[in-house]
């Protein structure tokens, strides 16, 4: 039975290293998925996946890893916070974080052109 809370994973760890819960779903060359659900150090992390050059307490994101595309959220917020499906944190995350996805969704819909349509009819 896998452990979501990571809290007695980080005993294993210096104090001041920074434990994440982290959900990682690779996709295989035959279109099969792997998911895996883990607690994982800050600094192994970054063995893998590209530091992004500032400090999180959760994030999610989509990369591509050794020419495999991989989905990963990290989180350390509260206990358990790994245990949903990986959809449903990413769909969390872009929730509460809705400025970075700004350019993906407009939330008021696009004004309709006004003058002379461009080609006669």
């Amino acid at each position: 039975l896998f452990q979501y809370d990571c809290q007695s994973y980080a005993a294993r760890f210096p104090q001041d290293e920074t434990i994440f819960c982290r959900t990682t779903r690779q996709k295989a060359p035959n279109n099969t998925y792997t998911i895996m659900k883990e607690c994982i150090s800050e600094q192994d992390h970054y063995h893998t996946f590209p530091n992004k050059g500032y400090s999180i307490d959760e994030e999610c994101d989509l990369v591509e890893v050794h020419g495999d595309e991989v989905a990963y959220c990290l989180c350390r917020s509260q206990s358990f916070c790994n245990k949903a499906p990986i959809a449903d944190q990413f769909i969390a995350f872009e929730e509460k974080n809705p400025d970075l996805f700004g350019d993906i969704e407009q939330t008021t819909p696009p004004g309709i052109p006004k003058g002379p349509a461009p080609l006669g009819l």
